[in-house]
């Protein structure tokens, strides 16, 4: 159902009047997509103009699906066709601006990114759990801080047409739920009520194993054998300029030792990577669970002096960088460490190197 209804909305854009995009932030994890895709249904299937087409933008080019796992996967599991998605890269949404047929709900955020910006004058609503910045003077709002946004999404079909659709909706919801709030982990403290109640009526209602989808999406959410290294690399990357330097953070969670052997020739990945995003350094962060928790990190560089002040800051101000206990390859472009010190997750190893380069710029 869900399937025909995306296959209708992606080509029948040229066919109505009024485009209106349900769409999620900019970094489309599983919540914002699956909440998309539930609710633009939703809405299209209670709106009263038949003029207007109600269609979740998938907020990502359509080569970066892959590299959300545990989507494909769910998604998968709902008889979704990634075909029928549509992605941000296959819509000219600035010409739908242009020509005043555009309308437009947020999902998952509150706040456009300063590229999308332009198109804040086109929002009808906002559905989110995050922080409420008040960018926007929309009447129709919800911003509730619990779990999951997939949480809001179905409280409000329950509150409007009293259930959820069918099974294929009933997934797309809870797995988002489950994943954001750890299973309902205390430890990781994002459970709410609502999102207990939403759960609880779901597993019920559609007769869903709530430990068996958390357990899989977990896995494959942490999954990288479909990925390349390349693919690796730009899964979870971040980059800043720093002083002079445009610097890198890639995060992987696959050992050292399992990617190597995966990819002997992952510092070619790593070099291509580098080269395609116009890189003075790229920062390798490592982390994985087997069977204690291990931090790794592999520094590259072309300019081998950089290479080698960079690690000798990182080890005058608490890195406890050391070498691995595997044979890793002689490389000049590529330094391999063991982390000892594993606190420095991507968002403590940021500052130290960006004091770096400020020091160095002066």
């Amino acid at each position: 159902m869900l399937n025909s209804f995306l296959f209708n909305s992606k080509f029948n854009l040229n066919n109505k009047k009024i485009i209106h995009v349900v769409m999620g932030n900019e970094a489309s994890d599983l919540d914002s997509m699956a909440s998309s895709i539930v609710y633009a249904n939703f809405l299209g299937k209670t709106a009263n103009n038949d003029d207007e087409l109600f269609i979740p933008l998938i907020n990502i080019p359509a080569a970066d699906f892959k590299l959300r796992t545990e989507a494909v996967y769910l998604f998968t599991e709902a008889k979704i066709e990634v075909s029928n998605l549509l992605f941000i890269d296959e819509i000219n949404i600035e010409e739908i601006f242009k020509s005043g047929r555009l309308k437009i709900t947020l999902i998952d955020h509150n706040k456009l990114s300063g590229g999308q910006e332009y198109l804040s004058g086109c929002i009808e609503e906002i559905l989110d759990h995050h922080k409420d910045e008040n960018a926007y003077p929309v009447k129709n709002k919800t911003i509730e801080p619990v779990g999951s946004c997939a949480t809001l999404v179905a409280e409000k079909i329950r509150d409007r047409v009293g259930a959820l659709e069918n099974r294929e909706e009933a997934l797309l919801l809870a797995g988002p739920i489950l994943l954001d709030t750890v299973n309902f982990s205390k430890e990781a403290g994002r459970t709410t009520e609502k999102d207990i109640k939403v759960i609880d009526y779901i597993t019920t209602a559609f007769k869903i194993d709530r430990n068996k989808v958390f357990d899989r999406l977990q896995f494959e959410k942490f999954n990288t054998a479909p990925l390349s290294s390349y693919d690796i690399l730009r899964k979870d990357y971040k980059e800043w300029v720093m002083g002079t330097k445009k610097t890198g953070f890639s995060s992987a969670l696959i050992s050292m030792e399992n990617w190597l052997k995966k990819d002997p020739q992952l510092l070619e990945a790593a070099d291509k990577y580098y080269t395609k995003n116009s890189l003075d350094i790229l920062f390798i962060m490592i982390a994985y669970t087997e069977p204690e928790f291990t931090r790794e990190l592999i520094l590259f560089s072309k300019d081998a002096v950089l290479l080698e002040s960079v690690y000798a800051y990182l080890q005058d101000n608490g890195g406890e960088l050391a070498p691995p206990k595997i044979k890793v390859p002689v490389d000049r472009r590529a330094g391999f460490y063991l982390q000892g010190n594993i606190g420095w997750s991507r968002k403590k190893l940021q500052p130290v190197i960006q004091e770096y380069f400020a020091n160095i710029s002066k």
